[in-house]
């Protein structure tokens, strides 16, 4: 039982980072206002996004992060589907990323009404330098 609590707090949480901030960290104005190639570091990186979803090193020291606007929940709803007894979870897992994708597409028709032609994206990648500082960043 005590797993079940933890695993749908967890989940509560995850899905409602993105929400709470009131702002959507996957726009290119949002990115171009708090991200400057040569400036941002990592650290503010990882304060604005979190721990990065992929990691790729390169020889030559520089590195790159990449961020889903999902995060991992479809990778974490295919794990717990092999859990025995957390089906309910996996569904509700299903559920809200169906609300989510939902919500995304209002937002969508929305903008095509109101005629913002905001590019957003469901994912981020950022360079840096060996110096741990954006080089580049694309969505």
């Amino acid at each position: 039982m005590k797993i079940y609590v933890v695993a749908i707090a967890f989940m509560l949480f995850v899905s409602g980072c993105s929400s709470f901030s009131g702002e959507d960290k996957f726009t290119r104005s949002y990115v171009s206002a708090h991200i400057t190639p040569n400036k941002t570091t990592e650290s503010e990186v990882k304060t604005l996004y979190g721990t990065p979803d992929r990691q790729t090193s390169h020889s030559d020291g520089s590195y790159v992060w990449s961020f889903n606007k999902d995060g991992n929940m479809s990778s974490l709803s295919k794990a717990l589907s092999y859990i025995p007894g957390t089906s309910a979870l996996s569904g509700a897992m299903t559920s809200a990323t169906i609300a989510q994708n939902t919500k995304d597409d209002i937002s969508s028709v929305s903008d095509k009404v109101t005629g913002n032609s905001e590019h957003r994206s469901d994912s981020l990648t950022i360079y840096f330098t060996k110096n741990k500082v954006v080089s580049d960043w694309i969505m």
